[in-house]
């Protein structure tokens, strides 16, 4: 890092931004490239994406979306990443695209899998006996339909070793899946997301409508104040809450979290309303920016 100058991130999810915005600090030329239309894709929607484009851009960083990269090109060293006829300059380049586990260790013993990961029962176990698997390896799915889905977080891997652990030891302890709840902090700007976001929501049955505010934290007479964009989405005909996304100087993952338990035990928007969160000045808002959104959501699906 010391001897390069201009450098590149090759993906544009949580350690793609991360990635940029550590080697920007240190007063680097840094360049996102992103194949999708957007960064952070499959987690935020296109209008909270653009809170990060617009905060990442703002420290200087150059981001290019829906491009492919095609070559990486040196002689002796690298000196370019080449994406059609986009070439970038480049001393150094990162490869944050993702990844695909190795499951060859179960394939070669017979385990059943597909290439996206191994297959488990809610119990972690594989389909040999005595034999149980947890984290990347497997294919998880959603905590909200049943069905699988792409989510590689600690958080999941965590509760599923521990699940998985108990089971060899004989407890009876079921995995019941992820919301994929996710957060990330870039400098000042902190983002979060629980469940699916609009366009996974609606290709996998669903009917989502969402409820989408931005106002203070604390009351607008209150110093060291800041603002917070809250958006939440449900099912128009169930009302149950599917995803959130939250983004701002602070407060991001507390208001993702209380979504997150509320789509573990399939509450509705009309129910989560009825929550009572905690208030004083130095610290919220008496009418929380997530409650005003959820109520907002509410006002939309009585409309119809």
């Amino acid at each position: 890092m010391k001897s390069a100058d201009n450098c590149v991130i090759i993906g544009g999810g949580a350690i793609g931004i991360e990635t940029a915005y550590a080697l920007r600090i240190h007063n680097k030329n840094v360049t996102i490239i992103e194949m999708e239309e957007q960064l952070l894709g499959g987690i935020l929607d296109p209008d909270m994406a653009s809170m990060v484009e617009n905060y990442l851009e703002s420290l200087g960083i150059d981001i290019i979306k829906g491009k492919r990269v095609d070559e990486v090109d040196g002689a002796e060293c690298l000196k370019q990443v080449i994406s059609g006829d986009i070439a970038i300059s480049a001393d150094m380049a990162i490869i944050a695209a993702g990844f695909k586990p190795d499951i060859s260790l179960a394939l070669h013993s017979g385990i059943e899998a597909v290439p996206a990961g191994i297959k488990t029962d809610e119990m972690l176990k594989t389909s040999a006996d005595d034999i149980y698997a947890a984290g990347d390896c497997i294919i998880n799915y959603s905590s909200i339909d049943g069905k699988p889905v792409l989510s590689r977080l600690a958080t999941s891997a965590f509760k599923q070793g521990a699940a998985a652990a108990g089971n060899v030891m004989g407890a009876d302890e079921r995995y019941r899946g992820t919301a994929g709840t996710f957060v990330t902090r870039i400098g000042t700007f902190e983002v979060a997301g629980t469940g699916f976001n609009s366009v996974t929501a609606a290709s996998r049955g669903f009917e989502p409508a969402s409820g989408k505010i931005t106002s203070k934290i604390k009351p607008e007479y209150y110093p060291d104040n800041s603002d917070v964009t809250v958006k939440v989405i449900f099912d128009k005909n169930s009302g149950i809450i599917l995803g959130a996304q939250c983004a701002g100087e602070r407060g991001a993952a507390e208001r993702i979290n209380l979504i997150s338990m509320a789509i573990e035990f399939g509450i509705t928007l009309d129910e989560f309303c009825r929550t009572e969160m905690a208030y004083a000045p130095p610290v919220s808002e008496v009418y929380d920016p997530l409650l005003r959104a959820a109520d907002f959501g509410v006002r939309r699906m009585k409309r119809r």
